[in-house]
């Protein structure tokens, strides 16, 4: 029986997680184009930190069926521990 490489399971559209249809979600990096949609959810940044996200990619876009479904911030505390700023998913 042939298995399925990580790639062909990132492939897919959708999946069933306890007989339950879960649509494709993607997370990527923050974008200059997203700000609106970012500032729209995070009324505690302002242009310059935005600017900042995007130029330290510690911001991420949550994305579902091509949809901006949410957003998370981090940063490093003491030089080496990440830590979970803000989450928000709608």
């Amino acid at each position: 029986m042939d298995s399925l490489s990580v790639e062909e399971n990132i492939m897919l559209p959708w999946v069933y997680i306890n007989n339950c249809r879960v649509n494709k979600m993607t997370v990527r990096l923050m974008e200059k184009q997203d700000k609106d949609f970012v500032m729209s959810i995070d009324k505690h940044v302002d242009d310059t930190g935005y600017d900042r996200r995007v130029y330290t990619k510690t911001g991420y876009i949550m994305w579902e069926n091509d949809i901006p479904v949410g957003m998370m911030h981090y940063s490093v505390l003491w030089d080496n521990l990440p830590f979970l700023n803000f989450i928000f998913v709608m």
